[in-house]
């Protein structure tokens, strides 16, 4: 995911501290266990058929992109913080088969939150991860590197049927 808990930069001439590796991680879990029917967490991507024989795939989430604005930057009230994932997808010894991006966004204004520092700025960074965590769990499905992953097996061949060639 994160190789830090915490995202660190000097901006302005103001050096930033955002909490997001626990918080994020911690999201994931929650996310993919809503979606999927089980989840086994693995050590690696090629960890999966080794930790339990029954996994589909390995789901790899990685922020790719952690980018802020300030009102210092802006001329606005607003502190806004843009996330870009990835969700790796890997079959279960490992191999890459499919990977996906998407983008979380959230804002805070100025003055929302008592105290100075970078409250404001770890709320938009809150709702952005909430908003990447909506997009994942409503497009996710409608995305290629879901086949296989959500769908059940494969039904039966019903006797007498025309199969299509394979």
């Amino acid at each position: 995911m994160c190789s830090s808990d915490l995202h660190r930069e000097e901006h302005g001439g103001i050096d930033y501290e955002i909490a997001i590796g626990k918080s994020q991680s911690a999201g994931f879990e929650r996310l993919l266990g809503a979606m999927f029917e089980r989840v086994v967490p693995v050590a690696s991507p090629d960890a999966g058929a080794a930790t339990d024989p029954a996994i589909r795939g390995v789901l790899e989430p990685v922020l790719e992109d952690f980018a802020f604005v300030t009102p210092q930057d802006t001329g606005d009230t607003l502190y806004a913080v843009t996330l870009r994932y990835r969700i790796n997808a890997y079959n279960p010894a490992g191999q890459p088969v499919d990977s996906w991006t998407f983008t979380g966004y959230g804002a805070q204004p100025e003055g929302a939150l008592p105290g100075a520092g970078s409250g404001p700025l770890q709320k938009a960074a809150a709702i952005a991860m909430r908003d990447a965590g909506a997009k994942l769990a409503v497009e996710f499905r409608e995305q290629a590197i879901a086949r296989g992953l959500l769908d059940g097996p494969p039904d039966p061949p019903v006797p007498g049927a025309i199969q299509p060639p394979p």
